[in-house]
């Protein structure tokens, strides 16, 4: 009879088979034939022996999936390594069959990358590209933090912009102010006609605004330089957590828990 084994518990390696009758089928490891461990999925053929299952063997073309990870088809000290070395590249979670996670993994480390290392390594004998690259950086952050929020915890767009108004409030603020002061400067300048009074007034307006917006835009470039680093230092400390705490736990702890019940982080 042909069937797909439907679930598969590593600890107690006993499964069942959901034969094409539409009965289930319960089976013990030593009833499989098939190279590799049993994996939820296959497609396989066995002798129906009442309500259990023997002689049981993959159907001709089918294998299990190496992005598909079952308890037992992972080394758990293979993981822990690429984790502690390669971790910030997404290595380990797509040796343990969570491409997911890895490509998020490594879609961190790409950020910090742009965030940090473009501007500041790449880049640091071009400050015009280097602060487009920190502003397509912002940008970014910005898209991440607004998509997360609202695709993923279902906040509304005030809920999202509202702590934004105070990160924001003080630039703004500081540049208002500059703004103003120079447009009265230069109508005051007006009122008084041409003197070396109203020139000076305008000549110091005018560097009082160009000097704020410095400041705003180089607070910015720090930030973004620092957010870039520590989202570096975070995706490369990730990895080394997460290889440790692998290498500790036994062989059949680390199938129970990353490859069996398939826990993302930690």
């Amino acid at each position: 009879m042909r069937g797909k084994v439907r679930e598969y518990s590593h600890q107690s390696r006993q499964g069942i088979i959901r034969g094409d009758d539409g009965a289930d089928y319960a089976f013990s490891e030593l009833r499989w034939e098939a190279p590799g461990p049993p994996m939820p999925g296959m497609i396989v053929e066995f002798d129906a022996r009442g309500a259990s299952a023997g002689n049981i063997r993959l159907v001709s073309g089918t294998s299990w999936s190496w992005l598909s990870a079952g308890p037992g088809q992972r080394n758990r000290t293979v993981a822990g390594l690429l984790a502690i070395f390669v971790g910030s590249l997404g290595a380990h979670k797509i040796y343990i069959g969570r491409p997911s996670l890895g490509i998020l993994h490594l879609m961190l480390t790409v950020l910090g990358v742009f965030l940090w290392v473009v501007p500041n390594v790449v880049l640091q004998d071009a400050p015009g590209a280097a602060l487009l690259v920190c502003l397509l950086g912002w940008a970014a952050v910005f898209a991440i933090y607004y998509l997360g929020r609202t695709m993923v915890y279902g906040h509304s767009r005030e809920e999202v912009l509202q702590p934004l108004r105070y990160v924001f409030r003080w630039p703004l603020a500081l540049l208002r102010w500059t703004w103003n002061y120079m447009r009265r400067t230069q109508q005051q300048a007006e009122v008084e006609g041409p003197s070396v009074q109203g020139c000076l007034l305008n000549t110091v307006s005018v560097t009082v605004f160009v000097f704020s917006v410095i400041a705003v835009m180089f607070v910015f470039y720090v930030l973004i330089m620092l957010a870039g680093y520590f989202v570096i230092a975070a995706s490369i400390g990730i990895g080394v957590i997460e290889g440790v705490i692998y290498l500790k736990k036994t062989d059949a702890e680390f199938d129970h828990v990353y490859l069996e019940s398939k826990r993302s982080w930690f």
